[in-house]
Formats: structure tokens, sequence, C-alpha cells
């Protein structure tokens, strides 16, 4: 399957955007729950650790580069 230039551009920087609007939201999210409550003692406890490396952001972008050739395939047999 060849890709053009246009395609090839867009499945970069899908690959490399799509992960990164992930990792922001984990993040988000992890900080929105370890808001500290004025009256904690009367709540359980809950803590999530999250920590993403730069491996774990490679391997989203080679999956979502994946999903995004295999989509092209799927289109194109159409």
């Amino acid at each position: 399957m060849k890709l053009t230039m246009k395609q090839t551009f867009l499945g970069i920087a899908l690959s490399l955007l799509i992960p990164y609007f992930v990792f922001l939201f984990v993040g988000y999210m992890n900080a929105k729950q370890s808001e500290d409550f004025g009256d904690f003692q009367y709540h359980d406890s809950s803590f999530v650790v999250v920590h993403f490396t730069w491996q774990a952001y490679l391997i989203g972008v080679m999956i979502t580069f994946l999903l995004y050739m295999l989509a092209l395939r799927v289109i194109r047999r159409k």
C-alpha cells in the first residue's frame, strides 16, 4: 500500500497528537482526583499513581499509527 505525502504527514501528526492528549487527560484526571478536601478525615482516601515514561508514549504513537494504516487499508478496499 503506497501512501501519498499528505496521508503520511497526517498519519504522523495524528500518531503524535492523540497519545499526547490521552496523557494530558489522564494527568488532569489524576490532579483532579487528588485535590485536597477540607474534611478529608471524614472521607475514604483514594490515591491514584500514574507514571508514564517516554516508552509508553512511543508505544502509544506506534499503536495509533498502526490503527491509522489499518483504517486506510479498510477504506481503500470499499
